[in-house]
């Protein structure tokens, strides 16, 4: 369960990033969902033969 804290502060970056007011059960239903999703996505392993991205990009950057 989240604490009351991080339900607040939920709730303050849901008003900022959609313009909405939204009630306590309503946060802890999106915030856990999205907990939910990032340790899914921090599981999931990179493709076989490296990291999948254009060396090429790497370059105009360094």
């Amino acid at each position: 369960m989240l604490p009351p804290e991080a339900i607040q502060e939920f709730k303050i970056v849901w008003r900022e990033e959609f313009g909405e007011e939204i009630d306590d059960d309503f946060a802890r239903e999106k915030a856990t969902s999205l907990l939910e999703l990032f340790a899914i996505v921090s599981q999931v392993e990179a493709p076989p033969g490296g990291d999948n991205h254009d060396d090429a990009t790497d370059e105009k950057f360094s």
